[in-house]
């Protein structure tokens, strides 16, 4: 095997453009390691509306 499949990594998906996808948050292990924090939630929405910008993305929900 080689690539994605043989190191275990599931290979990129086809994002389908004007579609909506559910995502749901993932931790290790089912353990929630982020201790809930204003600075922390504000940077992450930062970065996620950044990225959201750069990539086309809409964010309907948060």
């Amino acid at each position: 095997m080689t690539g994605a499949v043989a190191s275990g990594v599931t290979p990129p998906r086809y994002i389908e453009p004007n579609a909506v996808y559910a995502i749901m948050r993932r931790v290790e292990g089912r353990r929630f390691l982020l201790r809930p924090d204003g600075a922390l939630n504000d940077l992450v929405r930062y970065y996620l509306a950044l990225f959201a910008q750069r990539h086309g993305v809409k964010i309907h929900v948060m």
